[in-house]
């Protein structure tokens, strides 16, 4: 699991670097909700086969705006919609780099499709996860943003 963990959070940082210009820079695990206070809009990408779990993704709106005119290399104010689907498209990238992952040994993997969810103050659940659930913090631009990843291997 420390193996994958690790990819995340490598992904997450070359995701920004490459895609975005943005540095990324990582910081500790925090335990989820308690930890995560501003959030206003999450993307989840559920991982199923011989590993279940997901990928979920957590921010401010503005750094989402800001994730959103980076990926689409503008400076010009980003609507709603682009929003949602770019935050997305960050969660199916660090979703998709940790299924490949662990597709390189061995397992079968499928992604769901992204779902994104704009709020204030979000709080999120999933079942069946013993607390703490945790995520890797990670300053962007002196915002936060925290990339969960929970996952076990799937009992048959």
């Amino acid at each position: 699991m420390r193996e994958v963990a690790q990819r995340m959070s490598d992904t997450t940082r070359e995701l920004f670097a490459s895609m975005m210009g943005l540095h990324a820079e990582e910081g500790p695990l925090v335990d989820l909700p308690d930890a995560v206070t501003d959030t206003e809009i999450v993307a989840f990408i559920g991982l199923s086969g011989g590993s279940v779990g997901m990928v979920g993704v957590y921010s401010s709106s503005s750094l989402a705006r800001r994730i959103a005119g980076a990926m689409l290399a503008t400076e010009l104010p980003v609507g709603d919609d682009e929003v949602r689907d770019a935050f997305g498209e960050v969660a199916n990238i660090i979703a998709g780099n940790i299924a490949t992952f662990l597709c390189d040994r061995g397992e079968t993997i499928q992604l769901s499709l992204p779902s994104v969810i704009v709020g204030k103050s979000l709080v999120t659940s999933i079942l069946n996860t013993i607390p703490p659930r945790r995520a890797t913090k990670f300053s962007v631009s002196g915002e936060e943003l925290y990339v969960e990843l929970a996952l076990r291997r799937h009992e048959d």
